[in-house]
């Protein structure tokens, strides 16, 4: 694999020549590889180290900044990512990255369950950014902002984004959570029925992309909605879930 290849041969380099002229350089072009391919612990990693030694304002202190903002947010330490991606949308408003570190910044604040703070932010990136032929995070964003109107119990916005991306992204590999969370919504409305049928929807999608954690999740929910109604019917899903 290439990345590896890159790893290991800049690792190499790096352990035999530390002070080469070369070593900035090399470093980078691993740093930018690793995060490319999904490496992210290993890039966190080196942008950690790399950070302090790079001069503030160079296109090698802007990468690095976003790589370490981006890849705690990816490996889920919200927390400690939050002032690194805050930062680089402050630093670098003409990066290259500058599309991904906004879009970053707000849904890192929506895992954080930062609503009030999440909400403004999402909803800028999104009227900043409405093609989704120029923008490959903006279904990720309707989905963080639905979740944000579920939170501040506006059901309707949540229900009109998850509607959006049924109809205009299919193919996301987050719909069936989007699903999830509209049969939630729905059950939260008083409306079983169209909860059922969400969950089910759910269930069938994140079977066919063998996504276990929403299928659980979507069992579990339908176990819970129908207990209480037709223990004959629950007793399926029950079965299914364990």
């Amino acid at each position: 694999e290439p990345s590896e290849i890159t790893t290991r041969h800049t690792a190499q380099l790096l352990e035999e020549f530390p002070n080469s002229g070369s070593a900035g350089p090399v470093r980078q072009l691993a740093l930018a590889s690793l995060f490319q391919t999904g490496k992210y612990p290993e890039a966190l990693k080196i942008a950690t180290e790399s950070l302090g030694t790079l001069k503030e304002g160079t296109p090698e202190h802007d990468l690095c900044l976003h790589v370490l903002g981006a890849s705690l947010y990816y490996t889920g330490q919200h927390t400690k990512a939050r002032p690194f991606l805050d930062d680089h949308v402050t630093r670098y408003p003409a990066s290259p990255t500058a599309q991904a570190s906004l879009y970053f910044q707000g849904a890192n604040l929506a895992k954080l369950r930062a609503w009030d703070e999440a909400c403004p932010l999402l909803d800028v990136f999104i009227a900043k950014f409405p093609d989704a032929s120029g923008n490959p995070y903006l279904p990720y964003a309707l989905y963080d902002r639905a979740t944000c109107h579920f939170a501040d119990a506006e059901n309707a916005e949540a229900l009109a984004d998850i509607s959006r991306l049924e109809k205009d992204f299919p193919a996301l590999p987050i719909l069936e959570n989007a699903l999830t969370l509209a049969g939630n919504i729905q059950r939260a409305e008083g409306k079983p029925d169209e909860a059922k049928k969400l969950y089910l929807k759910a269930l069938e999608l994140a079977g066919t992309r063998k996504n276990n954690a929403v299928a659980a999740e979507a069992l579990a929910q339908l176990v819970s909605l129908l207990a209480g109604k037709s223990r004959k019917e629950a007793v399926p899903f029950a079965d299914r879930f364990w």
